[in-house]
């Protein structure tokens, strides 16, 4: 019996061998597959390099789909989208989302830029800098968000609203103590402007000298601002104890520079997203204690305001701009 099973194994052994070495000789051998294997590669590049318009297909940008395709009408052989995939994905290639990012056409950048680093960096015990800029009018109605829902439940926001108000307001951030001062206004101009800052000198009684670094607004370059500054410095050139006001104005478009753009991107998360106020004093009153409590916080946990406009190398070296990495100052 033993000599059955042994028997019938071996010749069950000895057909899989034969088997096998038939399919071997019928296969290319290993380096000539290699070879093969590149010569596609290189043609899906040589297509991938293109713009699908190339081959006849209406799209901005390749999909492995439509790759595959093209790889067809090219050269005659059919591919799977899986098989253009991996060769596409074995050159390194992967999908990636396209980043937007803020620049500055300023021809002057670099210079107003390095005045307001050195300005910031080399602030005396009594001088201090703030960041300032406008918000609004924001309207008071039922505004959207990200929020957390069941599963199937969708919030939705009416296109049309009856009209509740809007409020508009200005703010200054104080560089080395990270303080918010804010002040409700009709509008954003000049006059607003004026407003903030003999608030930020009545509040900054001690000090010898304050910094204004704003955004190039044409409110915040008008004659009549800098009129009433020449006038507001003389007078107070004759009291020994009151701080004067000087500018420092930021490169055309780099709100990326402006550090209060990011305390006031907080507060709309916070307190405007997913809100319906029924009144402008309420939605006053929600702004205020936003920045009431951020200044209370800081207060007890003291630290400069921004992180990388810290940095004096940092925005002086154009490619961190081009790179985006502005977003964590």
């Amino acid at each position: 019996m033993s000599n059955f099973w042994s028997n019938k194994t071996l010749k069950r052994n000895m057909s899989h061998k034969k088997k096998v070495l038939a399919g071997l000789y019928d296969q290319k051998p290993r380096h000539k597959k290699k070879i093969d294997a590149k010569k596609k590669t290189n043609k899906i590049l040589e297509i991938f390099h293109n713009r699908p318009r190339v081959y006849g297909i209406n799209r901005a940008s390749w999909t492995m789909t439509a790759l595959a395709k093209a790889y067809e009408r090219k050269h005659g052989e059919a591919i799977s989208p899986r098989t253009a995939g991996r060769h596409i994905r074995n050159c390194g290639y992967s999908v990636k989302r396209s980043k937007q990012i803020l620049t500055s056409t300023d021809p002057n950048y670099h210079d107003k830029v390095e005045l307001l680093l050195k300005t910031l960096h080399s602030l005396k015990p009594r001088e201090t800098l703030f960041f300032i800029d406008e918000v609004g009018p924001i309207r008071v109605k039922k505004h959207g968000g990200i929020q957390y829902s069941t599963e199937g439940k969708i919030t939705t926001i009416p296109q049309n609203q009856k009209s509740k108000g809007s409020i508009t307001l200005s703010a200054a951030l104080c560089a080395k103590t990270n303080q918010v001062t804010w002040v409700y206004e009709e509008s954003k101009d000049s006059s607003a402007m004026i407003n903030l800052i003999e608030i930020l000198y009545n509040q900054y009684h001690n000090k010898s000298k304050l910094f204004i670094t704003w955004d190039a607004a044409s409110w915040h370059s008008s004659h009549e601002l800098t009129d009433w500054l020449d006038i507001f410095n003389r007078d107070t050139q004759g009291v020994s104890s009151s701080p004067l006001i000087e500018f420092v104005p930021l490169p055309n478009n780099s709100q990326f520079l402006n550090i209060i753009e990011s305390v006031f991107g907080c507060m709309k998360k916070a307190v405007i997203h997913n809100s319906n106020y029924q009144s402008k004093d309420e939605m006053k009153t929600a702004i205020s204690l936003f920045f009431k409590e951020r200044n209370d916080f800081f207060k007890k946990n003291p630290k400069r305001a921004g992180k990388k406009i810290w940095n004096v190398n940092f925005f002086l070296d154009y490619n961190n701009i081009k790179s985006g990495n502005y977003r964590d100052y």
